[in-house]
């Protein structure tokens, strides 16, 4: 068990180390990984009372009592785990504490493992066993634990950043530092259709209902009232971003193309229900049989999957891209350029169209496509986000278009499913918050729902029947999305026209 405490002879020891370190301006060619350990004074984030000041001072203690991400390299140690790694079929028995695919986004990181390779090996079990710490997210410490006590350093952004401290104050840098977990990169931090087939979760994630569902350990201090609908707009940007890099880089490998992941699951993984035909049938019993003057009974009629019924999105038999989450970021791009199509649109109906074809389509092509996109985001969505202020207009104009469109994109696959669900919900609470002349009643009832058919589903779906309860399931999540959309259909707007834009 790690210690809350921390004596003050020794805390004053690191503290006089650190400080003397920056004054005399030492800079170590590679910044090293301290450890949780450096952070959990009871001076410094281990307080058993709460800060007033800029920081809250109990920080180590949220995280490690309260925070899931303190618990990320346990996770590793249960049956599972064990059960995936046998799975992979490795060349050697190997427990998953001990691969490097594993650590990277649960532990300690190989690239941190290698740049502290001169460590003792208790030391680096030590940090593995921390799981997802302090540095995972606000860099490795060693050049910047002891300037970070300086009040000057902790206001100011690019202070940090110059002494390798993340600046996780700026919401669209957190967004893209989280999905480099949550939804990878393709390269060290990868889960690819094996690993998934072997039995890890594919990864899905919105940065706000994360941000809400997660313990704050950190005090937000900024006065934007769609504070909410921003970081719903930052997550979408980034993990679009993260899924065109996570294609570029599989297209690029000649070993892990074409890359099953980033296609969508139920165009394969679905019960066909044609195996035998109940169209028409010979009479029940010999005794009708021996009879010459029988006839083929009519049956009931062969119904077919829930799959099959619905229109396909791209050539048959071919699996498509997984399109679940440029259909919710669609809506904000409709923000953004009002006027005229999307420019992002029509790229990514072009990256589309290579990925329908990709046993024709060079991967060349994916990869430079996927690149436009990228392009596309840094350097014109992602900025016009950063300084578009948000209104109650723009955010039930955005209400009304995801829930209009949602129960096509629940189609796609569960995990469109709760993508839609986690977005009307970010967006909706902001916007409760702010606005009137809203059924607010009826619209938490019906997302309280359909937070459950998605929460229970492996429970709704019959095993015996799964075909059938699918489609039950399916349709009364889909009918509870067009409720949604009637209600937002009828929230008056009358009084939100003169609101001003810089609210």
């Amino acid at each position: 068990m790690r210690s809350f405490g921390m004596s003050s002879v020794w805390l004053s020891i690191i503290s006089a180390w650190c400080c003397t370190s920056f004054l005399i301006g030492a800079v170590h060619a590679q910044p090293r990984y301290l450890g949780a350990g450096s952070c959990n004074g009871s001076n410094c984030h281990a307080s058993k009372r709460v800060g007033s000041d800029y920081i809250r001072q109990n920080e180590y203690n949220t995280w490690q009592l309260k925070d899931k991400h303190a618990k990320a390299y346990d996770v590793l140690h249960r049956e599972r785990s064990q059960i995936i790694v046998r799975n992979l079929k490795l060349p050697q028995p190997v427990k998953a504490t001990q691969l490097p695919q594993c650590l990277t986004c649960h532990s300690f990181s190989t690239s941190l493992q290698e740049a502290s390779a001169n460590l003792q090996q208790a030391k680096v079990k030590q940090y593995l066993e921390d799981g997802v710490s302090c540095e995972a997210c606000h860099g490795s410490a060693s050049e910047w634990i002891g300037p970070h006590l300086h009040r000057k350093h902790r206001r100011s952004g690019h202070s940090k950043t110059a002494i390798g401290m993340r600046d996780t104050k700026d919401l669209m840098k957190r967004a893209k530092l989280c999905v480099s977990c949550h939804l990878g990169d393709g390269k060290e931090r990868n889960v690819d259709h094996q690993l998934i087939a072997a039995g890890h979760p594919a990864l899905s994630f919105e940065l706000n209902r994360y941000m809400e569902i997660m313990p704050p350990h950190w005090q937000e201090k900024s006065k934007d009232k769609w504070l909410e609908t921003r970081r719903w707009a930052y997550g979408q940007a980034q993990s679009l971003r993260a899924i065109m890099q996570r294609t570029a880089t599989h297209a690029q490998s000649a070993t892990k193309w074409p890359e099953f992941a980033e296609f969508n699951c139920s165009s394969c993984h679905h019960e066909v229900r044609n195996t035998t035909s109940v169209y028409y049938a010979r009479p029940s019993g010999w005794a009708k049989r021996r009879n010459r003057n029988w006839q083929l009974e009519i049956r009931d009629e062969w119904r077919p999957s829930w799959r099959q019924q619905r229109e396909h999105p791209g050539r048959i038999g071919v699996p498509p891209w997984d399109r679940s989450r440029y259909l919710l970021l669609r809506q904000l791009a409709k923000q953004l350029e009002p006027e005229q199509p999307s420019g992002l649109e029509r790229k990514l109906n072009a990256f589309e169209t290579l990925m329908a074809n990709w046993w024709t389509a060079k991967p060349d092509r994916i990869v430079d496509t996927a690149h436009q996109v990228m392009d596309l985001l840094d350097g014109a969505i992602i900025p016009k986000l950063q300084t578009m202020q948000f209104n109650a207009p723009d955010v039930l104009n955005m209400l009304q278009g995801i829930s209009k469109d949602g129960a096509a994109i629940a189609d796609t696959s569960i995990f469109a499913a709760e993508q839609v669900l986690n977005s009307l919900i970010s967006l909706y609470q902001n916007y409760r918050d702010h606005a009137q002349h809203v059924d607010t009643k009826s619209i938490d009832n019906i997302l309280r729902q359909a937070s459950e058919i998605l929460r229970n589903y492996d429970v709704n779906v019959n095993p015996d029947n799964r075909s059938q309860s699918i489609e039950h399931v399916s349709k009364t999540f889909k009918a509870h999305i067009n409720k949604l959309h009637q209600l937002f259909s009828q929230s008056d707007q009358s009084h939100l026209k003169t609101e001003s834009s810089s609210q």
